[in-house]
């Protein structure tokens, strides 16, 4: 049995193929997200709607031509905290609105702070807890409270929201394909809308949000198929939308309370998996069968790295009129990296404002012989790690860890930044068992639908025993 797997991350679009019976991922096709908006706030970060799903159903069709016949189902996974707003017709009004989005920052009509601490005023602490998140603006709630109460809908729709559905990005996509509206229980709770314990949307947070009128999903947190696809290749059923994050984990083929998932790509995270909800110095999020994972997010990643290639790349530009292919010039400072070390050289890398374990950025104990690109890089790279490091004392805390799996790209593709993590942490980082790590943790879910196991653990078992 065969079906299409849908990744729609920060940076990328991907598809593959599963085939329950062989255990394997083929025909892994990836395309860029489109580029964001232009000309917006500098703390706003949007995408065309429309131009991102026509970019997904053009992927779609692709991938269908490849297996015409044999698609049993589309499983989806998408990043986490973002959502859209559509009409009463599933047509998107308002740009798609991501976890990197920090409107909640901008000055609220109160004076002296922000929207986000506005509307945190308003929900109180003993609700919010009830989420399972940390404070942060990247939040669909806090973004959805600006939009609603500071105009930002106005000159959009204008103040009547009959009609409006709320979407998690996977939910858009699904009403879309599908015309049902729907998330997953692990792209619910992300929203901050989202009761994490009693696993339907919290009405008290929803009030002070001011979000009565809109329509949300119904949340799913099964693996059954949600609604059917009429595409030009047939019928075909189409799957919630799971969490990135509980994919990612999902296929690492971490041990469940034994091992901890580093991830890092475009930003980070740590989680263990908990068989009950641990509340602690960590967001708590929802896995699957009345599992949590423990997990400490907003960690720096990719994008703290690109802000030093970006600027290194603008010198070379300004000077010689000429840019290296950002592939090329990656590889190049990695490799200036390793020969040079840090040669004295400190970094602090918060330059998205606050991340976990992060001061503002600096760069410091400059002398007349240590200021060079791959210096530059390798101390970035040494707070990072150092960063990593700490953070993973806080999760593990006095459990025993066994071992570390690692996932995501710019942790399995940068040696420099594993091994510094490794030396610092005196453990070693073991890969995952496929790069595409999120559609390894799909096609676990598969097998749980087709029968073929009962529960997520006989999944790991069967896929290690392969």
């Amino acid at each position: 049995m065969s079906y299409i797997a849908l990744d729609v991350g920060s940076s990328y679009i991907k598809l593959a193929n599963l085939n329950v019976q062989e255990l394997s991922v083929t025909h892994i096709r990836t395309a860029p997200m489109p580029e964001p908006l232009a000309g917006v706030h500098p703390l706003r970060k949007e995408w065309d709607m429309e131009l991102l799903y026509r970019r997904i159903a053009a992927m779609l069709d692709e991938q269908l031509e490849s297996c015409v016949g044999e698609c049993q189902g589309i499983w989806i996974t998408t990043q986490m905290h973002g959502f859209v707003l559509a009409d009463e017709l599933g047509q998107a009004v308002t740009s798609y609105i991501n976890w990197q989005d920090e409107r909640g920052l901008e000055p609220a009509a109160a004076p002296g702070i922000n929207v986000m601490t506005e509307l945190m005023g308003r929900i109180g602490d003993e609700a919010w807890l009830r989420t399972g998140l940390w404070q942060k603006p990247g939040i669909a709630a806090v973004s959805l409270y600006h939009m609603l109460n500071y105009g930002d809908i106005d000159a959009v729709i204008g103040r009547t929201y009959r009609g409006l559905q709320l979407c998690t990005l996977g939910g858009y996509v699904i009403l879309r394909l599908t015309g049902q509206h729907v998330c997953h229980l692990t792209n619910a709770v992300p929203t901050g809308l989202a009761d994490l314990a009693g696993r339907c949307w919290d009405q008290s947070i929803l009030n002070a949000v001011g979000c009565q009128g809109i329509a949300l999903p119904r949340i799913e947190s099964g693996y059954d198929a949600v609604g059917e696809f009429h595409s030009k290749f047939g019928i075909i059923p189409v799957f919630p939308d799971i969490g990135d994050h509980q994919a990612a984990f999902l296929g690492s083929l971490a041990h469940p309370e034994e091992e901890v998932v580093m991830n890092i790509g475009t930003a980070g995270w740590l989680s263990q998996a908990t068989p009950s909800l641990q509340p602690g110095a960590w967001e708590t999020r929802p896995y699957f069968e009345e599992r949590y994972l423990a997990t400490i997010t907003k960690l720096p990643g990719g994008r703290n790295l690109a802000v030093l290639v970006d600027f290194i790349r603008s010198v070379g530009h300004s000077v010689f009129q000429r840019e290296r292919p950002a592939d090329e010039l990656w590889e190049h400072l990695l490799r200036e990296a390793e020969r040079t070390g840090t040669d004295g050289l400190r970094s602090e890398v918060g330059y998205w404002g606050p991340q976990t374990g992060t001061n503002p950025g600096a760069i410091w104990n400059i002398h007349g012989a240590n200021l060079s690109a791959g210096s530059i890089l390798a101390s970035a790279m040494n707070e990072i790690a150092l960063t990593y490091s700490e953070q993973f004392k806080h999760l593990a805390g006095g459990r025993d860890v066994r071992r570390i799996i690692g996932t995501g790209g710019v942790l399995m593709k940068n040696g420099y930044l594993r091994r510094e993590i490794e030396r610092q942490l005196s453990m070693e980082i073991v890969p995952a068992p496929l790069e595409n790590e999120v559609f390894l943790g799909l096609l676990r879910l598969a097998l749980i639908y087709e029968g073929k196991c009962a529960n997520v653990e006989q999944t790991r078992t069967l896929i290690l025993s392969r």
